[in-house]
């Protein structure tokens, strides 16, 4: 258990018994969820951080009676650091269950004290909202300046074959009908093929 507590990379510095001796001093629990378990609900307060140590999420925004896909995260690893200790700090995406995933829940208050203790782990975490911050831009970016046409063509190259053109407009923030018309448009151009996989680029 605390082993795969060490295999998130913020922990990477610290043994399994540092975590372990931390941990039996501060209330955390362990809990587990089923495919399509809902972790967390978008606009809930952060009180506390979530280290997924097994199995895959998804995190999602609500936009306009529709569900858009922000991103697929996969163990080991710290869930929404960027918003911690925020001055309005509340999760501004839904997390889901993809698999089976396993998720230790620590309170916040404490972990920063383990950061001030453990200055390689502040580093580390300070590291990640970086990252994720970097992340956030390119999704923005890719928003703000891109016409659907390209973005379809970004995703297909990152995520081809397309076996499921629902889940590619849930991950796009576009409905189905959209995505396919673009899709069908592609194909017409031969910039795109249907096959036996899904969608994939020519």
């Amino acid at each position: 258990m605390y082993s795969a507590l060490q295999q998130i990379p913020l922990f990477s510095d610290c043994t399994p018994e540092q975590l372990e001796t931390w941990l039996a001093q501060v209330p955390h629990r362990f809990e587990t969820f089923a495919p399509g378990n809902r972790i967390v609900a978008q606009g809930t307060s952060v009180r506390s951080i979530f280290l997924l140590t097994d199995g895959m999420v998804r995190t999602q925004m609500a936009q306009e009676g529709r569900d858009f896909t922000l991103d697929l995260l996969e163990a080991p690893m710290l869930l929404a650091s960027a918003f911690v200790f925020g001055t309005e700090n509340t999760f501004p995406v839904s997390v889901e269950a993809i698999t089976e995933c396993q998720i230790c829940i620590v309170n916040k208050e404490a972990f920063f004290d383990f950061m001030i203790a453990q200055p390689k782990v502040m580093r580390r975490f300070i590291s990640d909202i970086s990252d994720r911050t970097q992340f956030l831009s390119k999704k923005l970016r890719a928003f703000a300046l891109q016409n659907l046409r390209s973005r379809v063509l970004d995703y297909l190259r990152e995520h081809q074959p397309l076996e499921s053109v629902q889940a590619a407009a849930q991950a796009l923030g576009v409905l189905r009908p959209s995505l396919s018309r673009v899709l069908g448009d592609l194909q017409t151009d031969g910039v795109v093929v249907k096959t036996g996989e899904g969608w994939i680029l020519t």
